[in-house]
């Protein structure tokens, strides 16, 4: 048998996609990529070459596509890559097709200098190649219910956009680029990356004009993504959802840097919770805990302290703050903390380190205060 690891490219486009159609729908719901990922697959040039495949005589029996990306957060810019696709012939399993797909995709990523990577699927198949949850989020669970407080606001309406819509998605892309930490979008490709996961794209508007924007699952009991230009309109903005999209309960995304809009949220929503994100794998650490460290200052003063803490097999970083400024450096000073690669994710990234890791942070307060730090990735960029 002829078995053959390597790049696709174009020519392979059309069999690459009925192959994951295939296999996706075998294993659940009916599956068609170009439809569910339209910023990936409407057409071969956007990510043909992104995809490392097996082949069997000539034909994919795996696949493991690796996306660059760029990430900015504050003055930093971070390069990184998000894994998906994931996919091995149901005949052809227990191959080893998976594992060595996934180390080429993490050869590849570590030899163009990534700062991370992230995806989503099974914790401990992928904790394997270095991943596990991580990121913070709150979700925020209301219904019309719980806006009567709140009078309507005349002139408010949601209108759902087409791709045909150009100046209004050239005014949410300018909107959402106010964000202090965001996953670059290429603007061109802006309608298509926000009807990714068959969400629904709708502009607010205020006696016609915009205002504000929001995608919404297919279902309607998601809202993923909510920009305004002034949040004060958030509850008339749900109640009009409420009553002309979704009659329903609807979860309502938002991140911890994202501080106007949670104060206003946490007043009347039933309930809320505290959720990672994604599975991350960190590359660059000292790069990615200064850039999350100055994000979390942006809304919270970090005390002065310092202390040096060895990641195994990815070195010993020096974490300090002088006069609320953070610094990350690799150094050669012997560690006071010892963590494996996953235990520092969790403790540095994941929002179950405010529930653990009592030995350490009952010894250094400092590092209570800094952690966990506001690592993100938006629905609408997941892969």
């Amino acid at each position: 048998m002829d078995i053959q690891y390597r790049k696709a490219t174009w020519e392979d486009f059309p069999q690459l996609i009925d192959f994951a159609n295939y296999v996706f729908s075998h294993s659940g719901d009916a599956t068609d990529f170009p439809t569910l990922l339209p910023k990936l697959y409407r057409t071969p040039e956007r990510s043909a070459s992104c995809h490392w495949i097996a082949l069997e005589n000539g034909l994919i029996k795996g696949v493991v596509g690796c996306f660059p990306l760029k990430m900015q957060v504050g003055d930093e810019l971070l390069s990184a890559y998000g894994i998906g696709t994931v996919s091995v012939h149901p005949y052809a399993r227990s191959r080893g097709y998976m594992r060595r797909l996934m180390s080429l995709a993490i050869e590849e990523m570590q030899a163009n200098c990534a700062d991370f990577s992230c995806l989503g699927g099974r914790r401990q198949r992928y904790e394997h190649f270095g991943y596990t949850p991580c990121g913070v989020s709150l979700v925020f669970r209301c219904s019309a219910g719980n806006l009567k407080q709140f009078q309507p606001e005349p002139g408010l309406s949601l209108r759902l956009l087409t791709a045909q819509d150009s100046r209004e998605l050239t005014w949410i892309y300018t909107l959402y680029n106010r964000r202090p930490a965001r996953v670059l979008r290429q603007e061109e490709l802006l309608f298509d990356i926000l009807s990714s996961w068959n969400a629904r794209t709708f502009l607010a508007e205020q006696n016609g004009e915009p205002v504000g924007y929001l995608l919404a699952s297919q279902d309607g009991g998601e809202i993923t993504e909510l920009e305004l230009t002034d949040y004060s309109l958030l509850p008339q903005l749900l109640l009009r959802y409420f009553s002309q999209i979704h009659s329903g309960n609807a979860r309502v995304y938002t991140l911890p840097f994202e501080t106007e809009k949670t104060d206003i949220l946490r007043q009347f929503a039933h309930r809320y919770e505290l959720s990672d994100i994604y599975s991350f794998h960190i590359f660059n650490y000292p790069k990615v805990l200064s850039a999350f460290l100055g994000l979390k200052g942006q809304t919270q003063r970090l005390p002065d302290g310092e202390t040096v803490i060895r990641v195994l097999e990815h070195g010993t970083f020096r974490i300090a703050v002088q006069n609320g400024v953070p610094k990350v450096t690799e150094t050669e000073q012997p560690p006071q903390y010892e963590l494996t690669h996953l235990e520092a994710m969790q403790l540095f990234f994941a929002p179950v380190s405010l529930f653990s890791f009592h030995k350490i942070f009952a010894q250094e307060p400092f590092l209570r205060s800094l952690f966990p730090l506001p690592l993100f990735y938006t629905r609408a960029d997941e892969i």
